[in-house]
């Protein structure tokens, strides 16, 4: 029987990229069986619209649509919720899987039941017409990088059920540091492909180029980090 990954993409104002996204997914072929979860988190666009046109005549692609924005990390937390697959994974609307990343990360995955999950590079690209922000080195425009985010992780649904859910009340960014500092803490193996698996594209629309926020966030995760590890 084939394994069944569960693939969930939050959309917020996503019309320029998330066809992109969708057919990156689609465009994996492999023994195992993809469902597609897009749940648009209150756009102000035509995102919506775009979801339900792609997901036509598909019985591998659902659409969830929030009456309003409720942040990323409680979207993606709602996409693994309305699946079953024995494996879940991650892209977010701008970003794009490389072909046959599912076929390399599966690779490394002994059994579906297995608490396990998997990373792998991310090749930095900046959008046509964008400028490089001042938190992208330049440097990580020349070659692949370390991808620990959300687009470039596969799991078995038994990590998903023993690290539990994206933290919502981060919604600018810190929520999948906290998980993967979570399942760190846990001691959950991790294997990471050597190569690239996702193109993450730069532009003004990301959630990370929200600097401030993000960055207070990310500060948040730290001192948790640092009050769980202090001495009582």
């Amino acid at each position: 029987m084939n394994p069944t990954i569960d693939v969930v993409m939050p959309v917020f104002n996503g019309m320029k990229t998330l066809t992109r996204a969708v057919n990156s997914v689609f465009s994996q072929a492999g023994e195992f069986d993809i469902h597609l979860y897009c749940i648009d988190d209150g756009s102000q666009d035509e995102s919506a619209a775009l979801l339900c046109h792609l997901a036509e005549n598909r019985d591998d692609m659902t659409v969830l649509i929030n009456a309003e924005n409720i942040g990323v990390s409680a979207t993606r937390n709602l996409g693994v919720a309305a699946g079953s697959g024995s494996f879940v994974g991650f892209i977010d609307q701008d970003d794009e899987w490389v072909d046959n990343k599912l076929n390399r990360q599966l690779a490394g995955f002994d059994a579906p039941h297995e608490i396990r999950y998997s990373t792998g590079l991310q090749h930095i690209l900046l959008e046509e017409g964008a400028t490089r922000p001042d938190w992208c080195r330049q440097e990580w425009l020349e070659s692949p990088m370390t991808g620990f985010l959300p687009s470039a992780l596969l799991m078995t649904r038994a990590t998903w059920d023993f690290v539990g859910v994206f933290d919502i009340t981060l919604k600018t960014g810190g929520d999948d540091v906290e998980w993967f500092a979570r399942a760190r803490r846990a001691g959950i193996d991790h294997f990471a492909v050597p190569d690239a698996v996702i193109r993450r594209f730069i532009s003004g629309r990301n959630l990370s180029s929200d600097a401030i926020n993000t960055t207070q966030d990310l500060l948040t995760v730290v001192r948790r980090q640092f009050e769980e590890r202090r001495p009582s």
